[in-house]
């Protein structure tokens, strides 16, 4: 059986409820993978071609951050919790390690109480599948245009009132959660800038009673970007196909440049590393390699990713 396959089996297993066995589907997906890209004539064994495979990866599966977690005397990168926490357990004994629980959610990794247990939720194999998928070495494995299979957008502080123009006609979204993406325009294979956006539709500044929408909108379009009001959301993580506004139109008078859509998006979004891993801990520490580090606190709490 393929790689392939071992996608579409972690997909039926995951909505059937049986997520243990979605992740073992997609790490041997990821392990399979990794061979194709340091096979054992490179001389790395199956541990290091996995763990390099993600961190070559990490764009796509965590934002491009090297993670450090301290945990149990040890300071482990994420990629080696994944092989050695993970996915060693499930495959040679057949469940998770004692310290390690799964759940769904749209967090990836999340800590809480005063005993060092992790919890990863189904974002992670969200996010393992799309890695597969979109590898290099699987090309030709899966049809193209399938935007579906994006990473969910970023969260947002607070809701972005979102307006655009397609042609001759204007839109309004209200979203809570936004990214913005580099992806290849299906019909031509030409890389287009998108606003990848979760949110309801709205009319003369009102939320329409609408179920909510993904949709990915060529950035040209965008004519404004404004923090609306502070919300909560009841129901996260929901899958729905994703719209897609073709990118054949020329940009509207007034469209925004690109710099100052990204730096407005930027400002509106949770910061990764609060939505990365949990910190906010003793013994549990987050540093990001690229100058900054977090540090869990001494008097302890809760936190997600």
């Amino acid at each position: 059986m393929s790689v392939k396959d071992r996608i579409e089996d972690s997909k039926l297993l995951f909505h059937a409820g049986r997520l243990e066995g979605a992740l073992i589907s997609v790490l041997l997906a990821v392990a399979a993978t990794s061979r194709k890209r340091y096979p054992a004539t490179t001389g790395m064994s199956d541990r290091a071609a996995f763990e390099q495979f993600l961190k070559d990866e990490r764009a796509k599966f965590i934002g491009g951050k090297e993670v450090k977690i301290d945990f149990c005397g040890e300071t482990l990168a994420l990629e080696s919790v994944l092989y050695k926490f993970v996915r060693n357990c499930l495959i040679h004994e057949a469940e998770l390690d004692d310290h390690v629980s799964f759940d769904y959610g749209d967090f990836l990794l999340d800590k809480r109480g005063t005993t060092d247990q992790f919890t990863f939720s189904s974002e992670l194999v969200v996010r393992l599948a799309y890695t597969v998928e979109t590898a290099p070495e699987n090309k030709g494995l899966y049809p193209q245009g399938r935007y579906d299979r994006l990473p969910e957008p970023v969260p947002l502080k607070r809701l972005a009132v979102v307006k655009y123009r397609c042609g001759d006609q204007d839109f309004e979204l209200f979203c809570w959660a936004c990214s913005v993406r580099r992806e290849a325009w299906e019909d031509t294979g030409e890389v287009t800038t998108w606003l990848h956006l979760k949110g309801r539709q709205a009319y003369r500044g009102q939320m329409a009673d609408r179920p909510g929408l993904t949709l990915l909108v060529p950035t040209k379009y965008v004519t404004s970007i404004e923090a609306g009001p502070a919300f909560r959301q009841a129901r996260k993580r929901t899958s729905a196909d994703v719209g897609v506004f073709p990118p054949d139109k020329p940009s509207p008078e007034g469209a925004m440049n690109l710099s100052d859509i990204e730096r407005v998006v930027t400002d509106l979004q949770i910061p990764l590393v609060a939505t990365t891993l949990t910190v906010y801990r003793p013994h549990y520490e987050l540093a990001i390699r690229d100058g900054e580090s977090a540090s869990g606190s001494a008097n302890g709490g809760s936190g997600t990713a």
